[in-house]
């Protein structure tokens, strides 16, 4: 099973440092600076990770895997999330679920942004509901 620590995605004996996925981010955001065709400036890339879904009408999950080129972006595990980065700068922000108190009943202590901030080693973690307001003010 894959486990994530403050600095590092493990998995068995591998550790992949959260470093790695700035430094994809960053080559990401000089690829298309340098196409014969850039973005406009202030140009933004909006990444929609996996979605968790249920099991027929159940409230049974199905197994959930991260989507490849999102998780490759930000290394996030967690499913419903979003992530945006600004082209010019590679900053990254990652928008996860606004979950109800009453998830911890049966899925355990819900993190504040805080949390994923410092575990996926990300600038800026907002909340799904927020993206809207994030789109306005930058």
């Amino acid at each position: 099973m894959a486990e994530v620590s403050s600095s590092a995605f493990n998995i068995g004996p591998y550790s992949v440092p959260m470093s790695l996925h700035a430094e994809n981010r960053s080559r990401l955001c000089s690829s298309l600076k340098s196409h014969p065709k850039p973005p406009p400036p202030s140009s933004c890339i909006l990444l929609q990770g996996g979605e968790q879904t249920t099991l027929y009408c159940s409230d049974r999950d199905v197994l959930f895997r991260q989507e490849s080129y999102f998780h490759w972006c930000v290394g996030v595990s967690e499913a419903d999330c979003l992530a945006v980065i600004q082209v010019d700068t590679a900053h990254a922000v990652l928008f996860i679920p606004r979950l109800p108190e009453v998830y911890a009943t049966w899925m355990g202590e819900i993190h504040p942004p805080s949390h994923f901030k410092e575990k996926y080693a990300i600038q800026e973690v907002l909340f799904t509901d927020q993206i809207t307001d994030y789109f306005k003010r930058t």
